[in-house]
């Protein structure tokens, strides 16, 4: 069973080894993005989206990664709902 986090801001989403099951976008006002990261803000991408659309409705990517240090979000006009365990 998994938990979720809230990430609504730039900066580390979750602050140690975790397994990355699946992500819920929720999109802004305007058009958006995100990319998150294993490693920090300079560390692997595992997964990005460019282009989330302002006001449309959320989205679930399932997603199935190790991170082995952290979980690093660098989000723009969204919010993610990070489900780890």
């Amino acid at each position: 069973m998994g938990r979720s986090v809230e990430v609504t801001a730039t900066g580390t989403a979750y602050n140690g080894p975790c397994k990355l099951l699946r992500v819920i976008v929720k999109p802004g006002a305007s058009a958006g993005s995100f990319t998150l990261r294993d490693g920090g803000a300079a560390g692997r991408t595992i997964l990005s989206d460019g282009n989330v659309s302002a006001m449309g409705q959320a989205y679930p990517i399932e997603i199935d990664h190790d991170c082995k240090t952290d979980l690093h979000a660098t989000i723009s006009n969204c919010t993610l709902y990070c489900v780890i365990r």
